[in-house]
């Protein structure tokens, strides 16, 4: 009798460990979270984008030394005055950073935009005469993802 109870648990067992499945971690489906080091493209508003031209400056926001960063679809430099379709407020800072760092999205064909806060950026260089940085948002609630590395002029 006492093996029979022995033998049943065995066989519980062992049916419980087999039936067991081990969870895939591949992250198909999972949004992006690595910082490109392709040249910076993506979707803005549902539209195919990448960057072709950009200018930067530095400048005082809200008491906090930063690069503003303007990115264009178009060839500009430090004249345009056209709106940017892409604009972010780097840090001062070579690394990467997520928490307070902000920007928007313009929508090319229209005056709507998004305000963003928080997404991921790495200043990889900066002086006088340009920067170096890459840059990863991912809004799915206005149809724009953009991953990748972007080096524009400084401005005066």
């Amino acid at each position: 009798m006492k093996n029979i109870k022995y033998v049943t648990t065995f066989i519980l067992l062992a049916f419980c460990f087999s039936s067991c499945t081990i969870e895939d971690d591949d992250n198909d489906g999972d949004p992006v979270e690595e910082l490109s080091t392709d040249p910076l493209m993506g979707q803005v508003y549902g539209e195919n984008f990448t960057v072709v031209g950009g200018t930067s400056r530095f400048l005082s926001l809200n008491g906090e030394d930063v690069i503003r960063v303007l990115l264009y679809d178009v060839q500009v430099d430090c004249t345009n005055n056209e709106s940017s379709i892409i604009s972010i407020n780097l840090p001062r800072q070579i690394g990467i950073h997520e928490a307070g760092v902000t920007g928007s999205i313009n929508d090319p064909n229209s005056t709507s935009f998004q305000s963003l806060i928080n997404f991921k950026v790495e200043v990889v260089s900066f002086n006088n005469t340009e920067v170096t940085a890459r840059v990863l948002i991912d809004r799915p609630s206005i149809n724009s993802f953009v991953n990748g590395t972007f080096t524009v002029p400084f401005c005066m």
